[in-house]
């Protein structure tokens, strides 16, 4: 008794809430159970319409061919006197650049005043920038070793080392490669 008292019902406890929405059903029918014709499967197109699309004045039908072209017209046309209108802002003296004076203050390169010497003073330049880039390497690597010339004895076994590579390589090319014994032209001979 104890076991049947304390056991679950086996029925679900519905609320009232509940109850009340399953007593009205269902008043669409599912997309799920919705039957969908062949046709209407070839016509799945769904645009997406932009907000600035949204915001525009709806177009018939009318409108699409001649009033386009109107449109575009009126455009090019606005473009073109844009354009006309800053080219004569232009040409009627409306830019007028300052230049400001320095006192006789010229430039570095005084190109227009010396062109002949400018070549001169690039490398004179050029030069006075690696000499200071040689004295800092100086200064950070300070180590600089004192290479004596190798003796006399050692001069001599390198010069003769070479000149006898010299010869080696000239007796070389002056040999013309024989051809093996097993070749058949030297064994016919």
């Amino acid at each position: 008794q104890l076991e049947a008292a304390v056991a679950p019902p086996l029925r679900p406890v519905l609320c009232e809430r509940s109850l009340q929405m399953a007593g009205r059903g269902r008043r669409t029918p599912s997309p799920c159970r919705r039957v969908i014709s062949p046709a209407e499967k070839e016509c799945r197109f769904k645009p997406h319409i932009t907000l600035l699309a949204r915001q525009r004045e709806p177009r018939g039908t009318s409108e699409l061919g001649p009033k386009d072209q109107r449109r575009r017209e009126e455009r090019a046309r606005r473009r073109l006197e844009e354009k006309a209108r800053k080219e004569a802002k232009v040409s009627a003296g409306y830019f007028k650049p300052s230049v400001n004076s320095y006192q006789n203050v010229g430039s570095r390169i005084r190109i227009l005043e010396e062109p002949e010497t400018y070549l001169d003073r690039v490398s004179r330049t050029r030069a006075r920038a690696l000499q200071v880039i040689r004295n800092q390497c100086k200064e950070d690597y300070p180590f600089q070793p004192k290479v004596q010339p190798a003796p006399a004895l050692v001069q001599r076994m390198a010069r003769s080392h070479r000149t006898l590579k010299e010869v080696r390589e000239k007796e070389n090319r002056s040999k013309v490669p024989s051809r093996p014994a097993w070749q058949p032209s030297t064994l016919l001979d």
